[in-house]
Parts: C-alpha cells; structure tokens; sequence
C-alpha cells in the first residue's frame, strides 16, 4: 500500500484540478470533499470535510401513512460501495451519504462510475480492484483560482465531479490498486 502522504496527494488531486501531463495545479475546489476507501470501508485517505461513513446511522423512511413509516439502521459505506456497483437502492433507505439522500443518475458498468444527486449537490463514486474513490460537490459553488480567489465561470459540476473520480480511479487500478 502506498504511504499515507502519497494516499493524502491523491485525494487532494480530486478535490484540485490538475493538468495531468505537467502536474500544474489549474484551479482549486473542482469538488467539495473527497476520499479513497479499501473495499472493507478502511479510510485510506480523506479530506478535512469528508463525512464519516462507516459509522452506521437510524434513517425514517417516511411511508404513504404513519403505518408505512419504518425506521431503518444504515451504513453509509455500504450506501457508496453499492452505488458502485450500479446498485440504486443498496439499501432500505436508498442511498445515504453524510446524512443526505442521493439518487442515482448514472452507472457506467465497464468503468464501475456512479453519479449521483441531491438537493444542492451530488456525488461520484468508482469501485477499481481494492479500493473505492468518492468526491462531493455543490451545485454552482464557484472553483477557485490558485490564490484562492473565485475562478470566473467555472463551478463544481456533476460532470467535472465524475472527471476527477474517474481519472484518479483509473490512475490508481493502473497502478495495481
């Protein structure tokens, strides 16, 4: 396994946009949060505002009628290790992360890329041979330029969030992982 300033670089080259072939940073916050965890849900490396995902939460799945409300205990690793896997309801709950519901909007199965929404945001999530990368964005949350100011039109996107999770995961299965 790498060493853990490697795994910290990699999840920062998630959250950062970088120009792969220079190693330049071309502007920060191309997504909110990001991790990398081992199938068994061992966080490898994660961002300051990751949510914990492993721990497992109570979760009330409201019903037509009070009689159909069911309250349900969910771990949220399972939540992204399904999605992962093309999975739209991993569990009873559906998709949790961070305490927020997320809907699947796209699985590609041959990469095993996820995209998913929610109100305000969303997530990608690739499972590769060992481990799984996952970013959060927000909607319309404006990138940032270098030192720190906004970039001028360039936002979080679900499309830019699905880039960086995917080229780290293919960096990483190329690397043996």
């Amino acid at each position: 396994m790498a060493e853990a300033n490697a795994w910290a670089e990699y999840v920062n080259q998630i959250v950062d946009k970088y120009n792969w072939d220079t190693m330049e940073c071309l502007h920060k916050k191309e997504v909110d949060e990001a991790a990398i965890f081992g199938l068994d849900g061992t966080g490898w490396y994660w961002s300051p505002g990751f949510p914990d995902i492993n721990n497992v939460t109570q979760v009330t799945v409201e019903g037509m009628t009070d009689a159909d409300t069911q309250t349900h205990n969910i771990n949220e690793f399972e939540c992204v290790l399904g999605a992962s896997e093309g999975k739209r309801n991993p569990t009873p709950a559906g998709i949790r992360i961070g305490g927020l519901k997320y809907m699947m909007i796209n699985h590609d199965p041959a990469t095993g890329l996820a995209q998913l929404t929610c109100k305000g945001g969303g997530a990608a999530v690739m499972k590769i041979n060992t481990c799984i990368v996952v970013a959060l964005f927000t909607k319309e949350k404006q990138c940032l330029e270098n030192d720190g100011t906004p970039k001028p039109k360039t936002f979080q996107s679900s499309g830019g969030c699905a880039e960086q999770v995917k080229t780290m995961g293919d960096y990483l299965k190329d690397q043996g992982f």
